[in-house]
């Protein structure tokens, strides 16, 4: 089988074009340029995606064409007898690579046997799983872990070819048969082996509960006996009772009726001797209330009238005794100012100084002979006299200022104190006649009021003084009281005789005989509630374990169900014992299988190993689990932990050619793919494990992929090599 060109929108590949050549091709790109991704469209090519994952990481979420176009691709190749074109693309959006085509290349005519779902199966002839742990080897991928599929291969091989049962699947099956009957305290038998106990454990109960409903009964006719006998003393009781009951109801109709008379006889009475109402009395009794507060008052009055005129007196006789009485401050404050004179300059001296001053001029010319100095002195004097005369005067002028104004101080003053006395004369006054005037009403008020109320008093009893009036309406107060009263205590009595008719109406004069009961009725009526309480527990008690037995199910079919389970247990034993011999069994056949098997493909891939190691390593051992060790020339095993990263690379690149060599149909041809398996080989066992690559070239198509430059310089001018770069 040969890959002739592969086309994709798948990932970060759109529309790009692959063409691999026929034996080993090196198709080299740096990380992050689609190798893998050109891996895994071939994958998906041949074998579709997974419908079942789900997540960011599942195929059909992590390789969708990063330039938003749908996933779609093409596969052209030869399998060794046709040319067949593969197509995937996708019809709706939740179905990515769903819709599937196969036709001969350069025709519109189908491939009969190919469809979506077994195409890589029927052209490699291997299933998915067995695929991807042989032929698809990545750098991540390269350690072999078993699945069903590589054991119904390994099986087919080593048998009668069948591909139907696997190992794993079968004894995983048997256990989980196994599992189901006993799996520690789990599984059907231990299940039954409860249900049995819990059978038995029934029948015990239901012994137990037919025990308790025998002692159930004989309680409950014991209480019955008791409670019918306290039933018989307390009908005794009623009858003492009801009895009472119409004695009291007796007593009631009688208490009312005299009642009811006694009532009549006081209103009967009070319409006799005329008197009024009780709003009426009570407005009278109001009115003598007032007429007393009245009289209270006046009183008051008089004291303040004798008071206020002593005041009046006193008050007007100061302002009498006052030179401006009697006029009122207004015109008080109008009379004139008994001023003394005012000081003028004297007009003689204005007149003898200049005389003076003329005199004295003279008399210096006549000593002097100096005309200018006589007349220069005689005015200095002049001059000095006017003014010493001026200065005098206004002197006297300030004086007689300052008295004025002290004068009028005083009249200020004394005008201030006669304003006094005149409103304390004139508030006296007007207290005086305001107290006379209250009084004068207050007297006539009084008349009026003590007569009105003489006038209604004298309707139901004559009276003269307002303290006999006061008598008079409490005396007929205390008669409206009295009749109130009785007739409260009549309604009172007939409404007990009432009520007493009415809780018991069909009471009727007591006639039968009975003997008085002697018991305490309250002792027998709490033991009488106790033993209907027990009586009522029996009840509930009977009522529960008639449930419970009925919950139990009878006997004979608790004894039957039991019977049955234990036959059901005997069967499941039996069961169990031939699955886990038939597991022992299909172990050891599958222990004979491994025996053939895996020294087998052990040789091929120490074959293999050994041709990648240089000798140095000659043989693998493995486990059923496919688990590898490499074993050197001296026989020493290593666990493939333990080796090194080239090193167990090598070891399970060996494995897995090895494993492609035996598993995979030979006549089919499958190409090997590599994505950077041998990125971890130094160039020592690059150029061995290349070598090894070059001869299987022979035999089928290779893919490398790979991130460096090596295999390019290694196998530079080999005719079987084509070279590729993404």
């Amino acid at each position: 089988m040969r890959f002739d060109k592969l086309t994709a929108s798948f990932g970060r590949l759109s529309q790009q074009t692959l063409l691999p050549g026929p034996g080993l091709n090196i198709i080299e790109a740096p990380n992050e340029s689609g190798k893998s991704t050109w891996c895994a469209f071939l994958r998906t090519i041949l074998y579709g995606l997974p419908t079942r994952e789900r997540g960011a990481l599942a195929d059909k979420n992590r390789y969708a064409p990063w330039d938003g176009t749908p996933m779609q691709g093409t596969l052209e190749l030869f399998d060794g007898e046709r040319y067949i074109t593969i197509r995937r693309d996708t019809a709706r959006a939740n179905s990515p690579m769903g819709r599937f085509s196969a036709v001969f290349t350069g025709t519109a005519e189908p491939v009969p046997e190919l469809s979506g779902d077994n195409c890589g199966e029927t052209l490699l002839g291997i299933p998915r799983e067995v695929f991807e742990r042989s032929v698809f080897i990545r750098q991540t991928g390269l350690a072999v872990d078993q699945s069903p599929e590589l054991e119904r291969r390994i099986a087919a091989l080593l048998s009668t070819g069948e591909e139907q049962s696997s190992f794993s699947e079968v004894y995983d099956a048997l256990k989980k048969e196994l599992n189901r009957r006993r799996h520690n305290r789990t599984g059907l038998l231990p299940a039954l082996e409860n249900e049995i106990a819990e059978l038995e454990t029934l029948l015990q109960q239901s012994d137990l509960l037919q025990t308790r409903l025998e002692e159930n009964e004989a309680r409950s006719t014991a209480l019955s006996q008791r409670a019918a006998a306290l039933q018989e003393e307390l009908r005794r009781h009623e009858l003492a009772a009801r009895a009472a009951r119409w004695a009291q109801r007796e007593d009631a109709r009688l208490a009312a009726e005299t009642a009811a008379a006694k009532s009549s006889a006081l209103q009967a009475a009070i319409c006799r001797d005329g008197l009024p109402g009780e709003d009426a009395l009570h407005q009278l009794a109001a009115r003598l209330d007032s007429l007393q507060a009245t009289e209270g008052r006046a009183d008051e009055l008089s004291h303040s009238l004798a008071l206020s005129r002593k005041t009046a007196e006193e008050t007007h006789a100061r302002h009498a005794a006052h030179r401006f009485y009697p006029l009122p401050p207004a015109q008080a404050a109008d009379t004139p100012l008994q001023t003394p004179p005012q000081p003028r300059f004297p007009l003689a001296a204005l007149i003898l100084l200049p005389i003076a001053g003329a005199a004295l001029a003279g008399a210096l010319l006549y000593l002097s002979q100096n005309l200018w100095l006589s007349i220069g002195l005689g005015l200095v004097f002049t001059g000095l006299s006017l003014l010493a005369a001026g200065i005098l005067n206004g002197k006297k002028h300030r004086r007689w200022e300052d008295a004025l104004i002290q004068l009028r101080q005083a009249q200020d003053e004394e005008l201030r104190r006669y304003t006094i006395l005149y409103e304390e004369a004139e508030t006296a006054k007007q207290h005086f006649e305001q107290l006379a005037a209250e009084e004068s009403a207050l007297s006539a008020s009084r008349r009026t009021d003590l007569s009105a109320i003489l006038k209604a008093t004298a309707l139901f009893a004559p009276v003269a003084t307002a303290a006999e009036a006061e008598r008079a309406v409490q005396d007929a107060l205390a008669r409206r009281k009295e009749a109130q009263d009785a007739e409260t205590l009549a309604q009172a009595a007939k409404l007990r005789y009432d009520v007493l008719c009415e809780h018991s109406p069909d009471l009727i004069e007591p006639e039968t005989e009975f003997t008085p009961p002697t018991s305490d009725q309250s002792a027998l009526l709490h033991e009488a509630s106790e033993v209907n309480a027990a009586i009522a527990n029996q009840r509930e008690e009977r009522s529960r374990l008639e449930g419970e037995c009925s919950a139990l199910g009878r006997h004979s079919e608790l004894v039957e169900k039991r019977d049955e389970l234990e036959q059901r247990r005997t069967q499941l034993q039996h069961e169990y014992h031939a699955i886990a011999l038939a597991m022992e069994t299909l172990n050891d056949a599958n222990a004979e299988l491994q025996s053939h098997f895996s020294p087998a493909l052990g040789q091929e891939a120490g074959r293999i190993f050994s041709a990648l190691t240089d000798g140095k390593y000659a043989h693998v051992l493995l486990d059923r689990t496919l688990s590898a060790s490499a074993a050197s020339a001296d026989g020493t095993p290593r666990s493939a932990a333990i080796l090194s990263q080239g090193c167990a690379d090598q070891l399970y690149l060996a494995l897995r050619l090895a494993i492609s060599r035996m598993v995979l149909p030979a006549e089919k041809q499958i190409p090997l793919i590599l994505d950077d398996a041998l990125t971890s080989f130094d160039d020592a066992r690059l150029a061995r494990a290349l070598d090894w690559l070059i001869e299987e070239s022979k035999q089928r198509q290779i893919l490398l992929f790979t991130c460096q430059s090596r295999e390019r310089s290694y196998l530079a001018g080999n005719k079987n090599v084509t070279f590729l770069h993404l």
